[in-house]
């Protein structure tokens, strides 16, 4: 039998695959039929499949074809890009048209987490006691991990410091807010984060070493028997020293870490210099409260000082991560303070997907 004679054009005709349908040149009707796939490049039912030596696909590095012209298993298997990418949407957009939706459905999961954690803005508070700069060691190691962190200070804009009730509404016009703000506070800033949780769109907060606020109502700087013993410390006009000064015993400093910035005169004397004074009256303010139960929260210890709090966040249901260090760990740990914010974000975005 002899072979049927194919047309150039038709031999020029682009490939198509072997599901495809098209006229099939054997037959002098216009009927379809679905055409088998070429065994092999070159030969006369490759012509007849419309199969074109110059437009087929050739073997590279990245696409190495296997004897039988199929690609190996490991070509077929998707890559990991990111759905933000151009490449990924075209993914999702061919797994959506074939119907695919369990495949779908487990791509977006798989990348949820990952994708919405990169888009994360750190918003990192420090308490009044202290100046912002205590974050900035920690925020520089979250920018170098890729995500965004602010580090919003109050005490550079404003001298005398303002009220303790009054402090959040100067934060608000320094803080660049987004749907995807993590609040972090230090010590005493853990009522104030939780006061922006409720006037700030957030995906969660994140206390570390500092007082467990109330789920609503009045809140105060510090603890009562705190407040006590700063009132020991006013001087005769009611001001009292700067806050490194409060700890005159050296097992306080060394769990909060004055021991070890003292090591570096020229270091600990910015690190004083930025210390704001404040009255013993300023203390008597309180932050009114909204309930803010509704959104996650996690602790982060890293001194002895907050023991009681890590007691209540677990109480609380809260995940508490247990660092050894000092309660200025922000600033002498920098890496392992973002490590364990960056886990604690991950761990309370799971929650919230």
């Amino acid at each position: 039998m002899s072979r049927p004679t194919i047309s150039t054009s038709r031999a020029r005709r682009r490939w198509r695959p072997s599901w495809s349908r098209a006229r099939c040149p054997a037959s002098s009707s216009p009927t379809t039929a679905i055409l088998p796939e070429p065994r092999r490049r070159g030969s006369w039912r490759s012509a007849r499949a419309g199969w074109s030596r110059s437009r087929a696909p050739k073997p590279s590095s990245r696409r190495r074809a296997s004897r039988s012209g199929r690609p190996q298993a490991s070509q077929c298997a998707p890559k990991a890009h990111s759905l933000c990418s151009a490449r990924g949407l075209r993914l999702l957009t061919h797994l959506a048209l074939a119907r695919d939706y369990v495949l779908y459905h487990r791509i977006c999961t798989l990348h949820r987490s990952p994708t919405r954690l990169r888009r994360m803005n750190f918003i990192l508070v420090a308490g009044p006691l202290v100046r912002a700069s205590s974050w900035e060691p920690t925020a520089r190691h979250l920018r170098e991990a890729g995500y965004r962190a602010q580090v919003p200070d109050v005490l550079a804009y404003h001298q005398p410091p303002p009220s303790w009730s009054a402090w959040n509404s100067h934060l608000l016009t320094l803080i660049n807010s987004c749907s995807e703000s993590v609040l972090v506070g230090h010590s005493s800033a853990s009522v104030l984060v939780a006061d922006l949780a409720g006037k700030l769109p957030c995906q969660c907060l994140i206390v570390v070493d500092g007082e467990v606020p109330p789920s609503q109502g009045a809140a105060s700087p510090v603890r009562p028997a705190l407040r006590d013993f700063i009132k020991s410390l006013a001087g005769p006009d009611g001001t009292l020293p700067i806050w490194s000064r409060w700890l005159g015993d050296a097992r306080r400093a060394s769990l909060v870490g004055l021991d070890i910035l003292a090591s570096d005169p020229i270091a600990f004397a910015e690190f004083e210099s930025g210390l704001p004074r404040l009255s013993v009256d300023w203390f008597d303010d309180t932050i009114e409260l909204a309930n803010w139960d509704r959104i996650p929260a996690g602790f982060i210890q890293t001194s002895a000082i907050y023991d009681h709090s890590a007691v209540e966040a677990q109480r609380r249901g809260w995940p508490v991560t247990r660092l050894q260090g000092t309660h200025l760990h922000p600033t002498l740990s920098p890496a392992e303070t973002a490590g364990a914010i960056i886990a604690m974000s991950r761990q309370l975005a799971s929650r919230v997907g």
